[in-house]
């Protein structure tokens, strides 16, 4: 792109520059767009933004949050103030997050994933053994089948 079509630098790094500009608007949007919709629907609702809600990110999970997300692939720039800058960010959206939780009495969940839950399948309620797959671990007689 560089040798063959731009003969004209200044013009390519006008497009380039444009492109940046382009693609931090369509991010800015992706992201901001949900915290709209949340707001607007809690607004619909007739509830209020719940200013006490509990907090999602203790101090422990914000401290591995960065190395979490480094593991995905994910690269912070973990300079000075972007704790704040996150804190300033989820200030503007949890209390209405919160309202909308409590307005469809559905719980918030964590930020950060806790322990994988297990499968409500691979319990058997016969035994309470864990299962290995869809019938191992399973000891169920045809009779005990039969009695229910």
């Amino acid at each position: 792109m560089l040798r063959g079509h731009w003969s004209d630098q200044e013009e390519l790094t006008i497009l380039l520059g444009d492109w940046e500009r382009w693609s931090a608007e369509v991010l800015e949007s992706h992201l901001s767009y949900p915290v709209h919709a949340v707001v607007d629907l809690v607004q619909v609702l007739g509830e209020s933004a719940i200013d006490a809600a509990p907090e999602r990110l203790p101090a422990s999970d914000l401290a591995r949050l960065p190395t979490g997300l480094a593991a995905a692939g994910v690269m912070v720039d973990a300079g000075v103030g972007v704790d704040d800058k996150l804190a300033e960010m989820r200030r503007m959206y949890e209390p209405f997050v919160a309202a909308l939780s409590e307005y469809l009495l559905m719980p918030l969940p964590a930020w950060r994933a806790g322990e994988p839950a297990r499968a409500n399948w691979r319990a058997s309620r016969w035994n309470g053994r864990t299962a290995e797959g869809p019938t191992q671990g399973l000891s169920v007689s045809r009779s005990a089948c039969e009695r229910e």
